[in-house]
């Protein structure tokens, strides 16, 4: 309800840093916006690029279709009035914020990092693409904008996926072996 003029609403929570590539998302977000002007790329969170991202969407003329929310600790308005969660990372040791999503019932477009095929499985709760692809970023965020069906079997996907982890914790405990598994090797 904070944004009733928009269309589609993208989602994005994390730190502003550099690894989070969100001057990724802001170029593939400006080619959206010129099909689609009233898509809105709200960001939730703070940190050092802040500034600097906010001078590229002015640079890139979406200011307006850009909303800069600061860091919240409760994301759940968020991902109620979310149609999509977007993750641009270049990389990722897990990926809570999509994990979240998922679990909110939002379908997530991410790139190939973090829990990216392992929870987030392309196709049934999400879109996952290159690291680094600015186009197939700007193509999976269309196609759910065009494609009521898709956004609708990835939402259902979203609301049912089930984590195969009780925690972080036994998320990394289990990576850990993994590695330690393969080093005996």
């Amino acid at each position: 309800s904070k944004y009733p003029d928009a269309g589609f609403i993208i989602l994005m929570a994390s730190r502003l840093t550099r690894e989070k590539n969100i001057p990724l998302a802001l170029r593939a977000f400006r080619k959206v916006v010129e099909k689609f002007p009233d898509a809105l790329l709200v960001i939730v969170g703070d940190g050092p690029e802040n500034e600097a991202l906010k001078l590229q969407a002015t640079r890139y003329k979406i200011q307006n279709n850009v909303k800069f929310e600061g860091w919240k600790i409760d994301l759940a308005p968020y991902f109620a009035g979310a149609d999509v969660f977007l993750l641009t990372s270049n990389y990722e040791g897990f990926g809570l914020a999509a994990v979240e999503a998922l679990s909110a019932g939002v379908p997530v477009v991410m790139t190939d990092v973090g829990v990216a095929g392992e929870i987030v499985r392309h196709g049934e709760n999400g879109i996952v693409v290159p690291v680094g692809d600015e186009k197939k970023v700007a193509e999976a965020l269309t196609r759910l904008i065009v494609d009521a069906e898709l956004k609708s079997k990835l939402r259902d996907g979203a609301k049912w996926t089930t984590m195969p982890y009780g925690s972080f914790d036994e998320y990394r405990d289990k990576l850990i072996a993994g590695w330690e598994s393969c080093a005996k090797k």
